[in-house]
């Protein structure tokens, strides 16, 4: 799901836009939540939020919150290595 930074996305309709049960979706969202890359909001407008801008939010941080330390190659962190794509 696309939407414009700050905009308060609620869970259901996350999971209905990505095809994914919305319990799992509650369990990513709160480690995500943990490690600060969204907040919630609660309430009958509520939902969650992205804590910062999508663009200082990297694959890696998103990966390091799920799945814990990246491994490293040739000495440089995955999260230091650069991508274009």
């Amino acid at each position: 799901a696309t939407v414009d930074d700050g905009t308060v996305v609620k869970t259901d309709d996350l999971a209905k836009a990505q095809g994914i049960p919305p319990q799992f979706l509650v369990d990513i969202l709160s480690d995500l939540r943990t490690d600060r890359l969204v907040r919630s909001h609660r309430g009958r407008d509520g939902g969650y939020v992205l804590a910062r801008p999508a663009a200082d939010i990297s694959i890696a941080d998103v990966l390091r919150c799920i799945d814990g330390p990246l491994a490293s190659v040739r000495d440089i962190g995955l999260g230091d290595l650069p991508y274009s794509g």
